[in-house]
């Protein structure tokens, strides 16, 4: 049943994301010539929507560009954050301060409305000293909130493969991050 709900909620934010896209309006995501003016092309990442009293806004944070096969050598990961304006079409490079999550893809993200924040949790970094290979994934368990105000990163939970404090379980399920930003989502919103 949590299970069932949790798709069927991603599929709506997904929908609701679309949904407030004119749909004559193309996103361009950009090449690595013009970096500063649109996130260069990239898999992986994660986009959440948020609005104000004037607009619909996409946030896009990580993922990764690999020009040959998955986890190669040359294969580029991002914790960079870049915001789209629906009504204009043009993408804004977002500077952030605070403790900035590592270079990521594959990671799940949502925005929770009531405090203006994108929450980022787990994701896959590239082992350390792999090379190539699907192997190389490194599932990670730690979480990270934005808040879009100030555009400042607070670390919430430490990955447990180096971290001192409590880590959240389950590293490499990715099925796990997903309810879990679920249930923050459901306590955060309630707690009006």
């Amino acid at each position: 049943e949590m299970i069932r709900a949790s798709v069927l909620v991603s599929v709506a934010l997904l929908w609701l994301a679309i949904a407030c896209i004119s749909p004559t309006t193309a996103i361009e995501v950009g090449s690595a010539n013009d970096e500063r003016t649109q996130p260069e092309r990239r898999s992986g990442h994660s986009i959440v929507s948020f609005q104000n009293t004037t607009d619909t806004y996409l946030i896009l944070f990580g993922g990764f560009r690999d020009t040959t096969n998955f986890f190669r050598a040359n294969t580029q990961l991002y914790n960079d954050v870049w915001m789209f304006q629906t009504s204009t079409g043009n993408w804004t490079y977002k500077e952030t301060s605070g403790l900035h999550p590592i270079n990521r893809c594959f990671h799940t993200a949502t925005y929770i409305a009531n405090t203006n924040t994108m929450l980022v949790v787990g994701g896959c970094r590239k082992k350390p000293g792999s090379s190539y290979g699907f192997g190389t994934c490194d599932g990670m368990n730690d979480a990270f909130s934005l808040l879009i105000s100030n555009w400042t990163w607070t670390q919430l939970v430490a990955d447990s493969k180096g971290a001192t404090n409590a880590a959240l379980p389950g590293a490499k399920a990715s099925l796990f991050t997903i309810v879990f930003m679920l249930i923050v989502t459901f306590f955060i919103s309630t707690a009006k």
